[in-house]
C-alpha cells in the first residue's frame, strides 16, 4: 500500500489507518487501527471505534499485562480473536 495506508486483513484493500477514537467497522475489519489499538463494537450503534489494546472488548496486549485491571484475556494474547473481557 502507499504511505499512510495499510492493507485490510479481511478484504486485502488498502485503507486509511484509523487513530484511537476514529470510527471503524468491526464486522468487516475494513479500517485498520493504529498499532496498539483495535476496533471495538459500540452497543446500540452500527460500527465501532478504535480503542487502545487492553480495554474491554479490545485486543489483548502482546506483552506485559494483557488487559486492564479486572479484565481477562479470552485466549492467548497473540491469537487473532483474543479480546479483553
Amino acid at each position: 500500500c502507499d504511505p499512510g495506508l495499510v492493507c485490510a486483513q479481511t478484504t486485502g484493500r488498502c485503507v486509511g489507518e484509523a487513530r484511537v477514537g476514529d470510527v471503524c467497522d468491526p464486522s468487516e475489519g475494513y479500517w485498520q487501527c493504529v498499532a496498539g489499538a483495535s476496533c471495538v463494537s459500540r452497543t446500540g450503534i452500527t460500527g465501532g471505534a478504535c480503542a487502545r489494546d487492553g480495554l474491554a472488548g479490545a485486543r489483548c496486549r502482546p506483552s506485559g499485562t494483557p488487559c486492564d485491571p479486572g479484565l481477562r484475556c479470552t485466549g492467548a494474547p497473540l491469537a487473532q480473536n483474543a479480546r479483553c473481557m
